[in-house]
């Protein structure tokens, strides 16, 4: 071919480029190209990766912060504010994001809580994580010969603890772990996962861990929300093991909440914790609420003197949030 023709084609290439690179980075370029309203300026992102690897870099996660939603932030916090005048609420904190658009908004995202039973999903995820690597892992078989502990037993309690002297395979253990919250599920669990697997979990998400000394409260709701985002993007999980812990996570029993909040219908993949300290009440509850219009992340974790009271907070907050994602619906957003 004659060297005008490739002459041509290299002007192209550059005139293509420089189009692409304007519609990624000036709002006004892709305003004026497809027309509507631009996107919400982005403000901040985090990214990350896995660890432990020399030649690769694995990306687990990526949080791009987004102005957007003002309204509905605003009403939740005029809701806190009543709320907390009332002396139904000490503390809040209140994460959202939406899973396929990245809108995202945050309140008090910086107060720490004890994360008590929310801690089961990294658990869980370290399980499923061993057994990835040990295809029999699932399969084992372990006998509750542990003395219970009356410690052990929750402010919350549902469907039937596991037995004592009783034969479980780790699957069933993960089950009742999550479905139940049941909390001698977890010591067994703990006794038979290899601990350096859920070491990573909580290094590779940069998540301080449970055990260290003076870690009553110490996790916050954008933390936690970690363990939730990499299991709907399957990047730290496998697509049928990420698949199959949401699935338990959606069988949960605690029927209050976010679930109560948005109602029947509505399918919700979410873990609750509860901690009494010194009759301080925390009530937490985190998932992803699987809208119709697009699947959200809510997390939310609470502080007061009375757990229904917590229960009531939890459960309005999520209805307001799920009033503008049917507004959003409606309207075509």
């Amino acid at each position: 071919m004659s060297k005008v023709f490739y002459r041509s084609m290299a002007i192209v290439g550059v005139l293509l480029a420089g189009l692409i690179l304007g519609f990624l980075l000036h709002n006004p370029v892709r305003k004026a190209l497809f027309g509507g309203d631009c996107p919400p300026h982005e403000t901040s992102f985090e990214v990350s990766h896995q660890r432990g690897y020399r030649y690769i870099n694995p990306l687990l996660d990526f949080e791009q912060q987004y102005k957007g939603l003002p309204h509905v932030k605003s009403e939740i916090n005029d809701y806190i504010a009543k709320n907390k005048k009332d002396g139904r609420l000490r503390d809040i904190s209140v994460y959202f994001r939406q899973l396929n658009t990245g809108l995202t908004f945050s309140i008090n995202d910086d107060f720490k809580f004890s994360p008590a039973s929310l801690l089961k999903v990294p658990l869980m995820i370290a399980c499923l994580k061993q057994a990835e690597i040990d295809g029999a892992f699932l399969s084992k078989r372990i006998k509750f010969d542990i003395i219970p502990d009356s410690l052990t037993v929750p402010n919350f309690r549902y469907g039937e603890p596991i037995e004592y002297g009783k034969t479980y395979t780790v699957e069933e253990l993960i089950i009742r772990l999550i479905i139940n919250s049941d909390n001698h599920a977890g010591m067994l669990l703990l006794e038979n996962l290899d601990s350096r697997i859920l070491e990573k979990v909580y290094t590779d998400l940069d998540v301080a861990m449970p055990w260290l000394p003076g870690m009553e409260n110490y996790m916050t709701v954008k933390e936690y929300s970690k363990f939730i985002r990499i299991l709907f993007n399957s990047t730290y999980l496998n697509r049928d093991m990420s698949e199959f812990a949401l699935y338990i996570m959606s069988l949960s029993h605690f029927d209050k909440g976010i679930v109560q909040g948005v109602g029947q219908g509505i399918t919700v993949s979410h873990k609750f914790g509860e901690r009494d300290i010194d009759g301080v009440r925390q009530l937490h509850d985190c998932g992803i609420i699987y809208f119709e219009s697009a699947p959200c992340l809510i997390c939310i974790m609470t502080r007061g003197n009375n757990f229904e009271e917590l229960e009531d907070v939890i459960a309005d907050i999520a209805s307001i949030i799920k009033k503008e994602v049917d507004t959003q619906r409606q309207n075509g957003k």
